[in-house]
């Protein structure tokens, strides 16, 4: 039993290693201001001008008059068709940022039933981002717009229990003071349409996110650390659970 229990446990660490390096060399598509832009609209319910999107930039601004039509056809389908497609439940924004990691080992009294107390280790990472404001958000500037994804309840979530292995791959492979990649899904939750709020000197829309899944890379482009929600499977994850379910086949 324990033979088998060992080869299983290898069995997962190799697939974790080799997930972990073949899911570096995908492409995460951070969310760009035009993604965001639609992501506001349609979770707030409303429908953009589309027109005057397309009017105001490029391609369109710079497309000789005689073909303007076309462009503006081409480019209408395409606004229309992602707007239509796009659902807040299901289609995560991507925020690539950066973040100090720190981990952290504490001693804790324990006691036990009979009333004796005994120390024991507790590790944790803390997550910091390098931004000044109160609150903690990303923002975009679409056109004359300025949008903010405000990531709900991420403060809960900067401090985050580690087991010790973690806690030593982490501590290992990081620096407190040298900040890391940070990857960051968000699923869009509400779009306060009623008016902008000032911050940082600047009238800014708010695009309210659930946290879906946290990540960051080391240098060697294997996984360091991954944090995902109870309801939310990771596709490094998956893919664990799949080559499992086949090996086991």
């Amino acid at each position: 039993m324990q033979n088998r229990l060992y080869i299983i446990t290898l069995f997962i660490l190799i697939l974790l290693t080799g997930v972990r390096q073949s899911a570096a060399q995908e492409r995460l598509t951070p969310a760009d201001a035009e993604d965001v832009a639609i992501a506001f609209y349609k979770t707030g319910g409303l429908v953009p001008n589309f027109k005057n999107w397309i009017e105001e930039r490029e391609p369109y601004n710079l497309t000789p008059l005689a073909l303007r039509p076309q462009v503006m056809e081409e480019e209408l389908l395409r606004l229309n068709t992602a707007y239509k497609n796009f659902n807040p439940e299901k289609d995560f924004l991507i925020v690539k940022t950066t973040a100090l990691l720190k981990t952290q080992k504490n001693v804790v009294v324990v006691t036990d039933e009979q009333g004796e107390e005994t120390e024991k280790n507790e590790y944790e990472l803390i997550i910091r981002f390098d931004q000044k404001s109160d609150v903690l958000y990303f923002p975009y500037q679409f056109l004359e717009q300025n949008i903010m994804i405000v990531p709900l309840k991420l403060k809960d979530l900067k401090t985050t229990p580690l087991n010790k292995l973690d806690f030593e791959r982490i501590r290992g492979a990081t620096s407190e003071n040298i900040p890391v990649p940070f990857i960051l899904r968000l699923r869009a939750q509400k779009a306060d349409i009623e008016e902008p709020y000032e911050v940082d000197g600047f009238d800014q829309w708010a695009l309210s996110t659930e946290v879906v899944s946290m990540e960051t890379w080391n240098e060697n482009g294997s996984l360091l650390w991954e944090y995902s929600a109870p309801w939310y499977v990771s596709p490094h994850s998956e893919k664990i659970h799949k080559l499992y379910n086949e090996r086991e086949k």
